[in-house]
């Protein structure tokens, strides 16, 4: 079974968390969670690694540059099964809001 899977989710286009680039909008929030485990969370522009649940940390990696085509992807690394379920990431960006989930399921070898 693979080690990794990356998580995908379509946002409004145009997106940044930097002050670099010419995007035009920022995104004030982004909060991806599996049931009430925080996965991944911005704040203002700012990752913030303290609100991830213990089972997610060290385990997700992000790309920032995905968000200038609209979207959040995200990659888990070593996979387990409990990561299996119904993933919701939330976006506020300065003019809206948007969220869409994702299902992943994590089988045993």
């Amino acid at each position: 079974f693979p080690s990794f899977v990356s998580l995908e989710f379509t946002t409004s286009k145009h997106l940044q968390v930097e002050s670099k680039g010419s995007c035009s909008r920022w995104v004030s929030s982004l909060l991806c969670l599996l049931s009430s485990s925080v996965l991944f969370h911005v704040h203002k522009g700012v990752e913030v690694p303290k609100s991830q649940d213990e089972r997610f940390a060290g385990r997700v990696q992000w790309d920032k540059d995905a968000l200038r085509e609209g979207l959040v992807r995200l990659q888990v690394s070593r996979l387990r099964t409990d990561d299996s379920g119904v993933y919701l990431c939330s976006v506020n960006a300065g003019d809206g809001s948007a969220s869409e989930e994702c299902h992943l399921n994590v089988t045993g070898e």
